[in-house]
């Protein structure tokens, strides 16, 4: 058996099977992120892939990397030469075919930089007793990218977004140009009721496109 064929299996199964089989762990890792203009890219948790790939061996096939909701991603491998790409018409980002190469020995950090169509600035979430208020700003990145609406998701556990939540608001419209400003409000008298410390993110999504681009998350306490 080959090294990659090695590598397929040790990733589908436990490491404890992978020492009782005699197979090799991994010995090294590759971490990052997913940026733009140096700043983390938020999504929903492990709805998208990256793609890694290592030439030289029989069975090529990528190695899927999921990308965690806060931007960053990690995947134990062997030492090597890698390549990691974006998959294409996934992400909240213009498709990028570019390649980031990598030389592992130990471990590697890399950044993989993405052009969002949309982007949200400047949010803020704000309790008066039960009432939420999100306000941010939304700002047309790439030109010619249709808005179709934003989003407001409160959700139990810090992994909340448009397909896990408790509560939502959503709002659609037109930007003022490449711009627009955005104010949802949500009672989570009821939620507050059974879960006294909530999650909170607001998304945009872009017209024809799956996956929304997302804010960090933030924490809620009951008043």
């Amino acid at each position: 058996m080959n090294r990659f064929a090695s590598l397929a299996l040790i990733l589908a199964v436990p490491l404890a099977a992978c020492e009782i089989d005699n197979y090799p762990a991994p010995n090294a890792e590759i971490t990052g992120r997913v940026v733009y203009q140096g700043e983390p890219v938020n999504v929903r948790q492990n709805a998208i892939d990256l793609e890694l790939w290592q030439d030289g061996f029989e069975l090529r096939r990528e190695i899927p990397v999921n990308l965690h909701q806060d931007g960053t991603f990690a995947a134990r491998v062997f030492d090597g030469v890698y390549k990691l790409n974006l998959k294409e018409g996934v992400g909240p980002w213009r498709d990028n075919p570019d390649t980031v190469q990598i030389t592992l020995n130990g471990s590697e950090s890399v950044d993989v930089p993405v052009e969002p169509y949309f982007i949200i600035e400047g949010e803020s979430f704000t309790l008066n007793g039960n009432t939420l208020t999100a306000a941010f700003d939304v700002r047309r990145v790439v030109e010619g990218s249709v808005f179709e609406r934003v989003g407001l998701y409160v959700g139990r556990t810090q992994f909340v977004d448009s397909r896990y939540h408790l509560i939502r608001a959503e709002q659609e419209g037109e930007l003022d140009g490449d711009t627009g400003h955005f104010a949802l409000t949500l009672d989570l008298a009821d939620a507050f009721a059974s879960h006294p410390q909530l999650f909170v993110r607001a998304a945009v999504k872009t017209a024809g496109v799956e996956e929304m681009l997302y804010t960090p998350v933030d924490t809620l306490e009951r008043p």
